[in-house]
């Protein structure tokens, strides 16, 4: 909404909720029927169970200021949780050969405040500068013992990450424009990453099962950029 007071020139807010439950077997697959050349050689039923549950929100306040300033504030919240069980059965008899956690009951949640300033010195530089703290907290109510074993015994962490940007904007000439950038951003890991448990991938060189790791710390890029842009009625041109 636009104008709604003399403090704040534009006011965003946004929720939402998701749930997913997901079903997925093995019929029609080679595994479903009986091959004396495979161990085991009798057909299999195997069913993964899987549910996720996600929510959150965000709010974005551009505040009233005079035409050199752009000042934006707001923040977010975002919370998912999932849980995946898989099982194998004897498909004729269908007596369980065992049953695992794909995922534990895994949430991950995160919740982060920003501020963005831009500010005009005339008609030829800008200066914009973006600050943004995200306070991650992940757990799993459960592991199997394979996991606790040979990942870790540790299933909860929390983190507090820091990212920012700058940006500096020179327009010298009519049509023409020259930008700097430096910034640094940290992504945290998802469920997969954090709590997965032998879970299978197919899309590597081969078949493969893998497991994630709680301990894993948010990874960190870097970037600087310089471009240089040029806009006129017919065409534009830019190089970075």
């Amino acid at each position: 909404m636009n104008h709604p007071g003399k403090t704040f020139k534009k006011v965003e807010v946004q929720a939402y909720y998701n749930h997913i439950h997901h079903q997925m077997n093995n019929d029609g697959e080679p595994t479903a029927f009986p091959d004396s050349t495979r161990m085991p050689p009798f057909a299999l039923y195997i069913v993964v169970n899987a549910h996720s549950h996600t929510s959150g929100g965000k709010v974005a306040i551009t505040l009233k200021t005079d035409t050199s300033y752009h000042v934006e504030v707001g923040g977010n919240f975002f919370s998912n949780y999932r849980k995946a069980i898989r099982e194998i059965d004897h498909r004729d008899t269908h007596a369980n050969i065992f049953t695992d956690l794909a995922w534990p009951g895994a949430t991950v949640t995160m919740g982060g405040v920003y501020g963005s300033v831009s500010h005009s010195f005339g008609k030829i530089y800008t200066l914009s500068g973006t600050l943004r703290a995200d306070q991650i907290h992940n757990k799993a109510d459960t592991a199997s013992q394979f996991f606790l074993q040979n990942v870790s015994q540790n299933l909860t962490a929390s983190h507090l990450v820091l990212s920012g940007n700058i940006t500096f904007n020179v327009a010298p000439v009519k049509h023409w424009n020259f930008f700097l950038g430096l910034g640094s951003v940290a992504r945290s890991a998802d469920a997969s990453e954090l709590y997965s448990d032998r879970f299978p991938s197919t899309k590597a060189q081969m078949s493969a099962e893998f497991v994630g790791n709680p301990e894993l710390n948010p990874e960190r890029t870097y970037q600087s950029d310089l471009w240089i842009e040029g806009t006129y009625p017919g065409f534009s041109v830019s190089v970075d």
